[in-house]
């Protein structure tokens, strides 16, 4: 009789203490998100900090785009930094802004929406001028990632 209310207060324990344990790691994971799962803006002024600095390391993707157009879009990509952080930086180029056509030049793009993926020492020119999905991110990174140098 005594060992089964024992055996209660110790479920009862250890299912408070897995609750309190969960929502640590949940909460970790959320500040992980926050901090390494946003697209970062990136012109010619901060592109060694946002790009150079990353690309050896994990890959870049690059997302053009036109500031006032692109709101689906957008929201698939925001969905791909969020669901890859810590694995891909995802980094905006405003088209908009006279700077970034440089960009667009290096990287072969002249419609928009357009991705590239740089990793390592090479580059991969993805989508132009087309509604990406998660599925074709996905394909794009994969095969900067296995691409040799």
């Amino acid at each position: 009789m005594i060992w089964s209310r024992v055996l209660k207060i110790a479920l009862v324990v250890a299912l408070l203490g897995g609750c309190v344990a969960g929502y640590h790691f949940y909460r970790q994971d959320q500040e992980f998100r926050q901090l390494h799962g946003r697209i970062a803006p990136v012109s010619l002024f901060n592109w060694g900090g946002e790009v150079e600095k990353y690309k050896d390391d994990v890959p870049v993707l690059l997302f053009f785009h036109l500031s006032d157009q692109d709101g689906d879009q957008r929201a698939v990509v925001e969905q791909f930094a969020w669901n890859q952080a810590g694995k891909v930086k995802v980094v905006s180029i405003d088209l908009d802004r006279p700077e970034n056509l440089l960009f667009a030049a290096r990287f072969g793009m002249l419609r928009h929406p357009g991705f590239a993926v740089v990793h390592k020492n090479g580059a991969v020119r993805g989508y132009d001028g087309r509604i990406s999905t998660l599925e074709d991110l996905h394909r794009l990174v994969h095969e900067a990632s296995t691409k040799q140098p």
